[in-house]
């Protein structure tokens, strides 16, 4: 008889509490928040990663979400298509043989089956989606971020504005103020034009 082993690797617990949780008679009810919040707790899993694990989860199943719901309208558009196609080419085929002339039907039955070949390969090959979840908290983390750095521009251009106002008011104050003392005859001479200074010596 084999051993229980004492200690579990990770993959180990995780296939064990999946099993028990599909023995559980509560498996068609699922659990609560509070419920899965506690046994995380019991099991030493910290509250940060039991919060990025909900998240992450969320996100999965609304990649997963978008995926499907666009496979089914694509498989939809795709099985109109082919209705269409096999009534239309139909119809030109009994056209082309009711016409002289040779065979015609098949090329645009060629062209339109290219086209058909592409939607078909969508379907193995769909396009990658993007949590529209993660893609909003992005947007609203920009947008905050915008709005951080238009407040802080409004309130630098306003703290400029008072500095060179109030600048403007201390330079005006001392210009005022400012005694005009009496003209020097060196400054009376200095402010005598070159014309001037002639004229006088030739007096």
């Amino acid at each position: 008889m084999t051993a229980t082993p004492v200690d579990f690797s990770q993959a180990q617990v995780q296939k064990i509490l999946q099993r028990a949780m599909s023995r559980s008679t509560r498996r068609e009810e699922g659990l609560t928040r509070e419920e899965l919040e506690q046994t995380a707790t019991e099991l030493g899993i910290s509250r940060e990663a039991l919060e990025a694990a909900i998240e992450e989860d969320a996100d999965e199943r609304d990649v997963t979400e978008q995926r499907e719901t666009w496979l089914a309208k694509h498989k939809r558009g795709l099985r109109g298509s082919f209705i269409l196609y096999l009534v239309v080419n139909a119809m030109l085929f009994l056209l082309d043989a009711r016409t002289p002339g040779g065979p015609w039907w098949f090329w645009p039955a060629l062209g339109w089956g290219v086209a058909l070949a592409f939607q078909v390969r969508a379907l193995f090959h769909p396009p990658q989606f993007k949590s529209r979840r993660l893609t909003g908290r992005l947007g609203a983390q920009i947008q905050a971020f915008g709005k951080v750095l238009e407040e802080g521009a409004h309130a630098l251009g306003e703290a400029l504005g008072h500095g060179a106002r109030a600048l403007g008011e201390q330079l005006e104050k001392e210009l005022k103020t400012r005694p005009e003392g009496p003209r020097s005859e060196d400054g009376l001479q200095r402010q005598r034009t070159p014309r001037a200074v002639q004229t006088e010596r030739k007096a």
